[in-house]
C-alpha cells in the first residue's frame, strides 16, 4: 500500500467517527452528528464517485405507499406495523422538504396514481375494499385521508383501465438536486467525504487500541475510528455477513424528449413493481423485477436486454400507445430488501452500528433512518 506520511497524518488518522456509505442515510447521519457535536471529526467513506446504491440512481418518487403495496405488506407484518412504517415514510419526505425546501430538490406535488388495467379485477376489488381502513388510519395519524377511487376506462392517455386510486399527498423530485443538497449540507457542517475508497473489512480492536476501537481496512489505506456506522443499505451484508438483507436490482429507462408527453404525476402498478413518471417532457419507467426474480436478486450494477425489452414493450403498449420513441438512458439501482420492510438500525459489534435495508423507500426513509441512528448512539 503506497501511503505517504502526509496522507496518513492528514487523512487517515485523527477521526472520531467513520461512516461507510455516502448515500442519503450515511450523509444524514454524519450531518446530524456534526450538528450535535461540532468538534467531532467525521469521515464518510464511499467506494463510488457519488454513491453506489440507489441515492443517485433512484427514480425520484416522493411516495409513501400504494394500497396494493400496503395490502401485500400485511402478509409479513401487522396492520399497525405497516401503517407506522408508511407514516414514517411520509414524515421522512416532510423532513427532506423542511431541510432543503421544495425548489432546491425539485419537488413537484404532482400526486400519486395507482393504475388497475383490465384483467386485474381481483386486485382492484381487494384494494377498493381496503381503501376505507387505510384512509381512516392515516386520517387519525396524519390528519388527512390520502386515497380516492376514480372509476375510468382511460387516464392521461392510457386506456383499458378499470380505475385509478389517487393520492394527492405524493409527488416527485429531482434525484440529482437532492444528492447535491445532502452532500452540500454535510460539507458545510465540516463532514469529510472521501469518494473512491472501497472498504474491505471492519476490525474491532478494543483491547489493542481503546481510544480507536475499529480499524477500517480499505484498498487505499487503513482508518481508525472510535465508532463506525455502516450505512450501505443493500450492500451492508458485504461487511456484516449476518445481516438479513436481500439485494434487489431495479432497472430503469427514460425516453428522449417527447413532442407530446401525456403524463404528469407518479404512477404505480402491481404493488409498486412497475412505476413510471414524467420528467418534464420525458417518461421514466422502472421495475418489473418480479418477472425475473432470479437474475434481479443481485448487487451487480448493470442492465439486461430481457428486462429492458420488457420495459420498452410496456412503454409502447401501456403508457404511450405507440413505438415512436427512443431510450435516452438506462441504468440500474440496488435495493436492500428483507422479509419485512422495516429498516435495521442497531449495534452489531463493539463500536460498529448499522442503518440499512430501506425496503425500496430510501428517498422517503433515508433521512429519518440516519437521524434515528444518531439518536440511538447518542442515547446509549
Amino acid at each position: 500500500m503506497n501511503v505517504s506520511f502526509w496522507e496518513r497524518d492528514s487523512f487517515l488518522e485523527g477521526y472520531d467517527l467513520g461512516v461507510i456509505g455516502a448515500g442519503i442515510v450515511g450523509l444524514a447521519a454524519a450531518s446530524r452528528y456534526k450538528e450535535l457535536f461540532p468538534e467531532a471529526r467525521v469521515a464518510v467513506l464511499e467506494r463510488s464517485w457519488l454513491s453506489d446504491g440507489a441515492t443517485s440512481k433512484n427514480a425520484g418518487f416522493a411516495c409513501f405507499g400504494s394500497i396494493s403495496e400496503l395490502e401485500d405488506d400485511l402478509n409479513n407484518a401487522s396492520f399497525q406495523q405497516v401503517h407506522d412504517l408508511s407514516v414514517k415514510r411520509y414524515n421522512g419526505l416532510q423532513r427532506l422538504l423542511d431541510l432543503y425546501g421544495s425548489s432546491a430538490i425539485g419537488y413537484d406535488a404532482c400526486g400519486g396514481y395507482e393504475l388497475f388495467f383490465e384483467g386485474e379485477e381481483e386486485l382492484f376489488s381487494t384494494c377498493q375494499a381496503a381503501l376505507s381502513k387505510w384512509n381512516e388510519a392515516f386520517e387519525a395519524s396524519l390528519g388527512f385521508a390520502p386515497y380516492r377511487i376514480e372509476l375510468c376506462e382511460s387516464f392521461q392517455g392510457m386506456t383499458n383501465l378499470l380505475g385509478v386510486i389517487t393520492n394527492a399527498y405524493e409527488g416527485s423530485l429531482d434525484t440529482g438536486k437532492l444528492n447535491q443538497c445532502i452532500r452540500q449540507r454535510a460539507l458545510q457542517l465540516g463532514v469529510h467525504i472521501y469518494n473512491g475508497v472501497e472498504v474491505v473489512e471492519l476490525v474491532s480492536q478494543t483491547s489493542a487500541s481503546p481510544n480507536k476501537r475499529v480499524e477500517v481496512q480499505t484498498k487505499q489505506g487503513n482508518w481508525h475510528f472510535e465508532q463506525v456506522w455502516v450505512c450501505t443499505n443493500a450492500f451492508g451484508k458485504e461487511l456484516i455477513e449476518e445481516l438479513p438483507i436481500t439485494p434487489k436490482r431495479n432497472q430503469v429507462i427514460i425516453t428522449e424528449e417527447l413532442e407530446d408527453c401525456p403524463l404528469h404525476g407518479t404512477f404505480h402498478q402491481l404493488e409498486g413493481y412497475i412505476y413510471f413518471r414524467n420528467v418534464e417532457r420525458r417518461v421514466l419507467l422502472g421495475g418489473m423485477r418480479h418477472l425475473f426474480p432470479t437474475t434481479e436478486a443481485t448487487t451487480e450494477r448493470a442492465t439486461t436486454d430481457e428486462l429492458i425489452t420488457a420495459l420498452s414493450n410496456y412503454m409502447s403498449t401501456r403508457i404511450l400507445g405507440h413505438s415512436n420513441w427512443k431510450i435516452a438512458d438506462q441504468w440500474s439501482g440496488i435495493l436492500g430488501m428483507g422479509e419485512v420492510k422495516a429498516p435495521i438500525i442497531k449495534q452489531v459489534r463493539d463500536g460498529i452500528y448499522v442503518a440499512v435495508r430501506l425496503g425500496g423507500m430510501g428517498v422517503a426513509l433515508g433521512t429519518l433512518v440516519g437521524e434515528e441512528l444518531v439518536e440511538l448512539v447518542t442515547t446509549e
